[in-house]
């Protein structure tokens, strides 16, 4: 049986954590409020945080080109250069993601994954967002189509995973393009993009609940699948 002391402790937690949650969800709703219209900038553009920049909402995703560019090199440049041409502004680095863990923590930005899987299991968007919208740091949403396993093995529309994250407090988000099919058809989605009603969220977040609990679209959290070999031997694990 708890006592008074724990009791109180318990209660002065769950004012706190309510306070904070509204806080978060109103600071949230203040960055997709001010989404701007594509027709202003040819993409849509959001605040990068506390930068002072403003970034298109769409980025491109930079393990992807480089896949890409791995079977044609001509091809992925051509991709590359379209997206500029299409308004995007932001490109996926992994060298300035070097760079930025030699920083000190007070980081300006956080890569992290935003799906509507995230929200059942482990959840960064539930745990990390909020702490980020109250220091001003811009949040870059990863893993929006899960590496391909939410479209592929869930049977959700990359529209849909688009449109669901892009109504996520983010400032951007990093979506994998292999083709120029692939880069138009996101392109359009951001350019056409209204915010997911609350109501159309929480449906979709109840129709996946039963399988996304345990992880399985989410591999980066459960498995070494999607570790790279830098991140590998950060946690000590084994390079191949």
């Amino acid at each position: 049986m708890a006592t008074n002391k724990e009791g109180e402790v318990s209660r002065r937690e769950f004012v706190s954590n309510s306070v904070r949650g509204a806080a978060a969800l109103a600071l949230g709703a203040q960055l997709v409020a001010r989404t701007s219209r594509a027709e202003e900038t040819g993409m849509p553009m959001r605040p990068l945080g506390r930068t002072g920049e403003q970034v298109s909402v769409l980025c491109l995703g930079g393990w992807h080109i480089g896949a890409a560019a791995a079977q044609n090199e001509a091809e992925a440049i051509r991709i590359m250069h379209a997206a500029i041409d299409e308004g995007l502004t932001f490109f996926d680095n992994a060298w300035i993601h070097k760079a930025m863990l030699d920083k000190p923590v007070d980081w300006e930005t956080v890569q992290l994954p935003i799906n509507m899987m995230d929200a059942q299991f482990r959840s960064f968007g539930q745990e990390i967002v909020p702490v980020c919208l109250e220091r001003g740091i811009g949040v870059i949403g990863m893993k929006t189509l899960g590496g391909g396993v939410i479209t592929g093995q869930a049977g959700i529309s990359a529209d849909t995973c688009i449109r669901y994250a892009l109504s996520q407090p983010v400032s951007t988000i990093v979506v994998g393009m292999m083709s120029m099919d692939e880069l138009h058809e996101n392109v359009a989605t951001a350019r056409s993009f209204e915010p997911m009603p609350d109501a159309d969220q929480q449906q979709l977040l109840a129709s996946v609940k039963l399988g996304a609990g345990d992880g399985r679209y989410e591999l980066y959290k459960t498995t070494q699948r999607m570790d790279g070999p830098y991140h590998a031997r950060q946690h000590g694990f084994q390079v191949g």
